[in-house]
């Protein structure tokens, strides 16, 4: 093999493809521990299932959101995080999906009714990406739980109600 010469290399492919394994061994390793720590620290639950709807894996805001360890949700089905309608339609909605590719909720956003290990419900924004592998398709589920959010909302509504009361009292008077 003859020696590389500097203007042969014209980009970081070219430059790993002479390093030695080692090298590029490292910043695999590397970069998945970077990936590693990303989902570690958001904020935002990530949960990703696989095509019959078991979870694969889950991050630690997922468990916060949702009340269950780690261990406890990869393996089981998603639908175990859903309320209602949503859980029993589930397995339905992926299996269309999987048949027509048509898209209900895929590549959006929306907001549903999660549930908590202790059984509470709770809105939650969802959005689902779709990835496909080498083994299959995954899907990762991007949670946010808004309780918060909506508590704020419903108390803006009604200080508004009570302004509008107020306003239409003080016209009465005049």
């Amino acid at each position: 093999m003859g020696a590389v010469k500097s203007q042969d290399l014209n980009s970081e492919q070219d430059v790993s493809a002479v390093a030695p394994a080692g090298s590029m061994e490292s910043r695999l390793r590397e970069s998945k521990a970077h990936l590693e720590k990303i989902l570690e620290t958001l904020v935002d639950g990530i949960i990703t299932i696989d095509e019959r709807g078991i979870i694969q894996l889950a991050n630690p805001a997922a468990e916060r959101i949702f009340g269950y360890a780690k261990d406890t949700l990869v393996g089981k089905s998603v639908s175990l995080l859903m309320s209602g309608p949503d859980r029993s339609a589930h397995d339905g909605y992926l299996a269309k999906y999987l048949k027509t590719g048509q898209a209900n909720i895929i590549g959006f956003g929306r907001e549903v009714l999660g549930q908590r290990k202790d059984g509470s419900t709770f809105p939650l924004e969802l959005a689902i990406s779709e990835l496909q592998t080498e083994h299959g398709r995954l899907f990762t589920g991007i949670t946010r739980d808004v309780s918060e959010r909506k508590q704020a909302e419903a108390e803006i509504r009604q200080a508004n109600e009570i302004l509008t009361e107020y306003a239409y009292a003080v016209r009465a008077i005049d």
